[in-house]
């Protein structure tokens, strides 16, 4: 699977993340909770059995193409910080997980499920492909919260500076890979800033 193709699967998962972060947060600020407007594209994982059902739907995916597209949004993400939410783009159903990891707390990465699989037992496989964009920070908070040493990852950006056809000094952010992916429509590209301004505000207001 092509660099643009990988993007454009991080676009449409940021999208859907930060829309259903955004209403999930205003909604709890309310006397009455609403549902999510897209409830059968986006789930939210804030208990253990719907934790133990997405760990069901994560057993024996296909590794080529990856399957898992991840993301984790927090407070100063990295080893001093904290991680609010792990998102997870699962291609095969094209479903988006939202893990409440400010909620589940450690739960989110040892519940096991009957198979013996656990989000930390996922994230540390080789043999199972995650993509991510920039693991650095990431990687730093999961092992330093949750002695997490993952494995198995695909980091975009990386896969981006190698196959790029000018200067490789400096690797690129995602908002500039966006900019520059001429398979994105504009319009998403500026929902995925629209989306990503909004979910910001909630982490930096």
């Amino acid at each position: 699977m092509s660099v643009a193709c990988l993007t454009d699967i991080l676009v449409i998962q940021e999208v859907l993340a930060w829309r259903i972060v955004f209403e999930s947060t205003r909604a709890r600020t309310s006397t009455v909770m609403s549902a999510p407007t897209n409830p059968t594209t986006v789930t939210i994982v804030d208990s253990v059995p719907v934790l133990l059902s997405l760990l069901d739907n994560l057993t024996n995916l296909p590794s080529h193409p990856p399957s898992l597209y991840i993301k984790l949004e927090g407070i100063y993400l990295g080893r001093d910080g904290s991680i609010s939410i792990l998102s997870l783009y699962l291609a095969t159903t094209k479903m988006t997980y939202l893990v409440d990891i400010h909620v589940l707390c450690g739960l989110a990465f040892s519940t096991t499920n009957k198979n013996g699989d656990s989000l930390k037992v996922i994230l540390e496989k080789p043999t199972i492909p995650k993509v991510f964009f920039d693991i650095r920070n990431d990687s730093d908070a999961l092992f330093s919260n949750y002695q997490i040493s993952v494995d198995g990852i695909r980091d975009l950006q990386l896969m981006e500076l190698a196959t790029r056809n000018f200067s490789k000094q400096f690797v690129a952010g995602l908002a500039k890979c966006i900019r520059n992916c001429t398979s994105i429509r504009s319009a998403m590209k500026a929902e995925w800033q629209h989306s990503r301004d909004s979910g910001a505000q909630l982490f930096a207001p």
